[in-house]
Protein backbone atom coordinates (compact mmCIF):
# COMPACT_ATOMS: atom_id res chain seq x y z
CA UNK A 1 0.00 0.00 0.00
CA UNK A 2 1.58 3.68 -0.93
CA UNK A 3 2.48 5.62 1.19
CA UNK A 4 1.55 9.69 0.91
CA UNK A 5 3.39 12.45 2.36
CA UNK A 6 1.45 15.30 3.68
CA UNK A 7 3.57 18.61 2.63
CA UNK A 8 4.24 20.42 5.45
CA UNK A 9 3.12 18.38 8.44
CA UNK A 10 5.71 15.32 6.95
CA UNK A 11 7.96 17.74 7.47
CA UNK A 12 8.16 18.06 10.77
CA UNK A 13 11.25 16.22 12.63
CA UNK A 14 10.64 13.12 14.26
CA UNK A 15 7.14 13.01 14.25
CA UNK A 16 6.31 14.13 10.62
CA UNK A 17 7.84 11.18 8.78
CA UNK A 18 5.77 8.98 11.47
CA UNK A 19 2.48 10.54 11.31
CA UNK A 20 2.58 11.89 7.63
CA UNK A 21 3.90 9.86 5.70
CA UNK A 22 1.37 7.20 5.35
CA UNK A 23 -0.78 5.09 3.48
CA UNK A 24 -4.62 6.27 3.29
CA UNK A 25 -5.86 3.51 5.83
CA UNK A 26 -3.76 5.44 8.42
CA UNK A 27 -4.75 8.57 7.47
CA UNK A 28 -8.31 7.23 7.88
CA UNK A 29 -7.76 5.53 11.35
CA UNK A 30 -6.75 9.52 12.36
CA UNK A 31 -10.43 10.55 11.00
CA UNK A 32 -12.07 7.89 12.16
CA UNK A 33 -10.77 8.60 16.46
CA UNK A 34 -12.48 11.71 15.90
CA UNK A 35 -15.56 10.93 14.53
CA UNK A 36 -16.12 7.87 16.69
CA UNK A 37 -15.84 10.26 19.41
CA UNK A 38 -18.17 13.05 18.21
CA UNK A 39 -20.39 9.97 17.33
CA UNK A 40 -20.67 8.40 20.41
CA UNK A 41 -21.20 11.17 22.81
CA UNK A 42 -22.58 13.93 20.87
CA UNK A 43 -25.02 11.80 18.70
CA UNK A 44 -28.60 10.49 19.32
CA UNK A 45 -27.55 7.41 17.96
CA UNK A 46 -24.47 7.15 20.05
CA UNK A 47 -26.37 7.82 23.38
CA UNK A 48 -28.59 5.03 21.98
CA UNK A 49 -25.41 3.11 21.30
CA UNK A 50 -24.51 3.84 25.00
CA UNK A 51 -27.76 3.34 26.79
CA UNK A 52 -27.78 -0.43 25.18
CA UNK A 53 -24.73 -1.20 26.82
CA UNK A 54 -25.27 0.70 30.00
CA UNK A 55 -29.55 -0.35 31.02
CA UNK A 56 -30.73 -1.99 28.08
CA UNK A 57 -34.21 -1.90 29.80
CA UNK A 58 -34.44 1.56 29.73
CA UNK A 59 -33.46 1.63 25.96
CA UNK A 60 -35.97 -0.71 25.21
CA UNK A 61 -38.72 1.43 27.30
CA UNK A 62 -37.66 4.61 24.62
CA UNK A 63 -38.81 1.93 21.49
CA UNK A 64 -35.14 0.79 20.80
CA UNK A 65 -34.33 -2.68 19.46
CA UNK A 66 -31.95 -3.57 21.77
CA UNK A 67 -30.62 -6.47 19.79
CA UNK A 68 -30.89 -5.67 16.29
CA UNK A 69 -28.20 -2.69 17.67
CA UNK A 70 -26.13 -4.62 19.61
CA UNK A 71 -25.73 -7.14 16.16
CA UNK A 72 -25.57 -4.09 13.91
CA UNK A 73 -22.76 -2.73 16.15
CA UNK A 74 -20.71 -6.17 17.01
CA UNK A 75 -20.73 -6.22 12.74
CA UNK A 76 -19.77 -2.53 12.73
CA UNK A 77 -16.89 -3.57 14.81
CA UNK A 78 -16.03 -6.83 13.06
CA UNK A 79 -15.99 -5.29 10.13
CA UNK A 80 -13.30 -2.66 11.21
CA UNK A 81 -11.51 -5.38 12.77
CA UNK A 82 -10.87 -7.18 9.76
CA UNK A 83 -9.75 -4.30 8.46
CA UNK A 84 -7.59 -3.78 10.49
CA UNK A 85 -6.13 -6.87 10.07
CA UNK A 86 -5.74 -7.00 6.31
CA UNK A 87 -4.03 -3.50 6.79
CA UNK A 88 -1.68 -5.52 8.90
CA UNK A 89 -1.28 -8.11 6.37
CA UNK A 90 -0.50 -5.62 3.55
CA UNK A 91 1.50 -3.10 5.01
CA UNK A 92 3.06 -3.92 8.22
CA UNK A 93 3.95 -7.54 8.50
CA UNK A 94 3.85 -8.04 5.17
CA UNK A 95 2.36 -11.83 3.82
CA UNK A 96 0.14 -14.40 6.00
CA UNK A 97 1.34 -17.24 8.48
CA UNK A 98 0.20 -19.28 11.20
CA UNK A 99 0.38 -17.24 14.28
CA UNK A 100 0.62 -14.14 11.85
CA UNK A 101 -1.25 -12.17 14.63
CA UNK A 102 -1.07 -14.07 17.87
CA UNK A 103 -1.19 -12.34 21.00
CA UNK A 104 -2.39 -8.70 19.08
CA UNK A 105 -5.92 -9.96 20.20
CA UNK A 106 -5.17 -9.77 23.74
CA UNK A 107 -3.21 -7.06 23.37
CA UNK A 108 -6.46 -5.03 21.53
CA UNK A 109 -8.63 -6.24 24.70
CA UNK A 110 -6.50 -4.83 26.74
CA UNK A 111 -6.41 -1.44 25.61
CA UNK A 112 -9.83 -1.70 25.46
CA UNK A 113 -10.84 -2.76 29.05
CA UNK A 114 -8.16 -0.53 30.30
CA UNK A 115 -9.00 2.42 28.40
CA UNK A 116 -12.12 2.69 29.90
CA UNK A 117 -13.89 2.02 26.83
CA UNK A 118 -13.27 5.56 25.38
CA UNK A 119 -12.63 5.53 21.95
CA UNK A 120 -9.48 8.42 22.20
CA UNK A 121 -7.81 6.60 25.40
CA UNK A 122 -8.06 3.17 23.03
CA UNK A 123 -6.40 4.70 20.34
CA UNK A 124 -3.56 6.66 22.51
CA UNK A 125 -3.09 3.01 24.10
CA UNK A 126 -2.89 1.34 20.63
CA UNK A 127 -0.35 4.23 19.44
CA UNK A 128 1.76 3.84 23.08
CA UNK A 129 1.75 -0.15 21.88
CA UNK A 130 2.94 0.18 18.79
CA UNK A 131 5.59 2.96 20.13
CA UNK A 132 6.85 0.18 21.99
CA UNK A 133 7.17 -2.43 19.57
CA UNK A 134 9.06 0.22 17.66
CA UNK A 135 11.40 1.06 20.34
CA UNK A 136 11.76 -2.98 21.04
CA UNK A 137 13.06 -3.34 17.22
CA UNK A 138 15.38 -0.58 17.05
CA UNK A 139 17.22 -2.03 20.07
CA UNK A 140 17.37 -5.26 18.50
CA UNK A 141 20.88 -4.77 16.55
CA UNK A 142 22.19 -2.63 19.41
CA UNK A 143 21.24 -5.68 22.02
CA UNK A 144 21.48 -9.06 20.33
CA UNK A 145 22.00 -10.68 23.33
CA UNK A 146 18.58 -9.83 23.76
CA UNK A 147 16.88 -10.11 19.98
CA UNK A 148 14.25 -13.06 21.71
CA UNK A 149 13.32 -10.69 24.96
CA UNK A 150 13.07 -7.56 23.15
CA UNK A 151 10.13 -8.18 21.11
CA UNK A 152 7.82 -9.20 23.82
CA UNK A 153 8.92 -6.48 25.97
CA UNK A 154 5.91 -4.39 24.96
CA UNK A 155 3.42 -6.23 26.02
CA UNK A 156 3.71 -6.57 29.83
CA UNK A 157 5.14 -3.30 29.51
CA UNK A 158 1.86 -1.67 28.02
CA UNK A 159 -0.22 -3.39 30.35
CA UNK A 160 1.77 -1.98 33.29
CA UNK A 161 1.05 1.33 31.93
CA UNK A 162 -2.51 1.07 31.69
CA UNK A 163 -2.96 -0.76 34.95
CA UNK A 164 -0.83 2.58 36.30
CA UNK A 165 -2.96 4.81 34.26
CA UNK A 166 -6.34 3.39 36.09
CA UNK A 167 -4.85 2.97 39.72
CA UNK A 168 -7.13 4.40 42.19
CA UNK A 169 -4.64 7.26 43.54
CA UNK A 170 -3.88 8.28 40.08
CA UNK A 171 -7.64 8.40 39.08
CA UNK A 172 -7.90 10.69 42.13
CA UNK A 173 -5.01 13.11 40.75
CA UNK A 174 -6.37 13.29 37.65
CA UNK A 175 -10.21 13.59 38.71
CA UNK A 176 -9.68 17.06 40.52
CA UNK A 177 -9.65 18.63 36.84
CA UNK A 178 -13.22 17.97 35.58
CA UNK A 179 -12.25 17.83 31.85
CA UNK A 180 -8.56 15.98 31.89
CA UNK A 181 -10.62 13.98 34.80
CA UNK A 182 -13.32 12.68 32.37
CA UNK A 183 -11.20 11.86 29.40
CA UNK A 184 -8.73 9.78 31.82
CA UNK A 185 -11.34 8.24 33.56
CA UNK A 186 -14.09 4.93 32.69
CA UNK A 187 -15.59 1.98 33.13
CA UNK A 188 -16.86 -0.87 31.42
CA UNK A 189 -20.65 -0.53 30.40
CA UNK A 190 -23.16 -1.84 32.89
CA UNK A 191 -24.86 -4.48 31.15
CA UNK A 192 -21.68 -5.38 29.43
CA UNK A 193 -22.00 -8.85 28.27
CA UNK A 194 -25.33 -9.59 29.36
CA UNK A 195 -28.08 -11.18 26.92
CA UNK A 196 -31.52 -9.16 26.18
CA UNK A 197 -34.77 -10.49 26.59
CA UNK A 198 -37.42 -8.64 25.50
CA UNK A 199 -40.67 -8.54 28.22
Amino acid sequence: VKDLHIPILGDIPVIGPILFEQNLLVYSSYILIGVSFWFIFYTRHGLNLQSIGERPEAAYARGIDVNKLRYFYTALGGFLVGLGGAAFSLDVKLGWSDGHIINFGWIALAIVIFGGWHPVRAALGCYLFAALQLFALKLQPVLPQLSQVLPIIPFPLMIMTLLFINHRKIQHLVLKNNVFGRFISGRAPSALGESFQRL
